[in-house]
């Protein structure tokens, strides 16, 4: 408890003391009007080993398919880019047992566009 009251009497004589404040406590004499404490800032310097170049007209595409008979997870996905245009599709099974497809389409003049397909149940 000892610990605890003197760590609160040195916070209170540096926040005291910032404020400009005097006073006298015991043994202990704060600070006069013009000693204000200033924070210490450290700065650890930033250096940068590796940069990645930058694609300005990226290209690339991707697909992949997952079918878990266990869990009965079905789904796919295919997506490509050429630039700044992006067209892609992808489709998964509802729990109601249809088929969502969305087809989207995304540029800068159009912004994103999805369009969605749903599938029935087979055997519906």
């Amino acid at each position: 408890m000892a610990r605890v009251q003197e760590a609160v009497l040195v916070l209170s004589i540096i926040m005291a003391s910032a404020a400009g404040i005097t006073f006298h406590y015991g043994g202990y004499s704060g600070m006069g009007v013009g000693h204000i404490v200033q924070p210490v800032i450290a700065s650890v310097p930033f250096v940068q080993t590796h940069s990645e170049p930058f694609d300005h007209h990226p290209i690339y595409g991707y697909s992949y398919t997952v079918h878990d008979t266990h869990s009965g997870d079905t789904k796919t996905q295919v997506e490509t880019r050429n630039g700044d245009s992006v067209r892609g599709h992808y489709s998964f099974m509802e729990p109601d047992g249809s088929r969502r497809t969305v087809h989207y389409t995304a540029e800068p003049h159009t912004g994103f566009n999805a369009v969605v397909h749903r599938t029935p149940p087979q055997g519906n």
